[in-house]
């Protein structure tokens, strides 16, 4: 059976990256794409402001403009990249339903980071956050800009939890297929302040703690793939920490929670807020 990648569309610029960017990852997974657009029948009322009867509503009409917007993208994606099979669906119901029930026959779901259009909810803390946390399978967010050129850098951030080494395996798998470098970070805080006499801080044995954690990350890395691995320890917040990899990577991959270094890896914290800053796509691995 032919793998198959799920990906959100709304008509926005950032639904247009994300599906670009689904149709170069099946390229790489020799996947199929599905694309999928939803739209919601407004609720209409009389003057006395009693709503009408389903037979007032003409459903064929929004579904109509949902495949018009979808035609449109597949002729440009199509044009991309013609050996890649598309299909194209337009569903009436809530996005993150459909998307999530949709991702039962998917292996990633891909996604924009905000959005507009057919459904004008398709923001970061909507919809999109609602696929984070409900979605099967890895969900992958896109911002608008996609860079023209790649860098050959898949970053992953690691804390030691069975979260992180999920994505560590993905990420390892995902820097195999593109044939690029697997950047393993680990993010640490100083849990105190400096003395103010200057003198030396106390050792808190948090950085030893955090070579370990990058040091076991990289050898799973290594025994699992077959490219380079680059272990780094950096002092600082998650959140920034992963903003700073985002600038030289062409993809961040996370682990839906976390723990140590990434403690607060959930859904509405470091995840999200990645998700939603980042300066090229980010996977979010159950």
């Amino acid at each position: 059976m032919t793998e198959r990648i799920l990906v959100g569309f709304d008509g926005s610029d950032t639904s247009i990256s994300a599906v670009r960017w689904a149709v170069g990852e099946a390229v790489r997974r020799h996947a199929a794409v599905d694309v999928v657009s939803t739209f919601s029948i407004p609720v209409v009322s009389d003057y006395y402001g009693v709503g009408l009867p389903d037979a007032w509503v003409n459903r064929d009409l929004y579904a109509d403009a949902c495949m018009e917007q979808l035609r449109r993208v597949l002729s440009m994606v199509h044009g991309e990249h013609p050996e890649v099979g598309i299909d194209i669906k337009a569903v009436e119901g809530p996005a993150a339903d459909i998307l999530v029930h949709e991702a039962a026959h998917a292996s990633v779901v891909v996604v924009g980071s905000s959005g507009a259009g057919a459904t004008k909810s398709f923001l970061l803390g909507s919809v999109c956050a609602a696929v984070m946390h409900r979605s099967p399978v890895p969900v992958v967010v896109v911002p608008t800009k996609l860079r023209d050129v790649e860098v050959g850098r898949v970053a992953v951030g690691v804390d030691g939890s069975s979260y992180a080494d999920a994505a560590l395996r993905w990420a390892t798998d995902e820097a195999d297929r593109r044939g690029a470098m697997l950047d393993v970070v680990h993010a640490w805080e100083y849990l105190y302040e400096r003395p103010v006499d200057g003198t030396d801080r106390v050792n808190t044995l948090a950085d030893v703690d955090a070579a370990l954690v990058v040091e076991r990350a990289v050898a799973l890395a290594r025994d699992r793939g077959t490219g380079n691995v680059e272990g780094r320890v950096l002092e600082g917040g998650p959140v920034q920490t992963l903003l700073d990899a985002s600038e030289h990577a062409d993809l961040i991959v996370l682990g839906s929670r976390g723990r140590g270094g990434f403690r607060s890896m959930l859904f509405g914290s470091v995840a999200q807020n990645v998700a939603a800053h980042a300066s090229c796509p980010v996977a979010v691995v159950r």
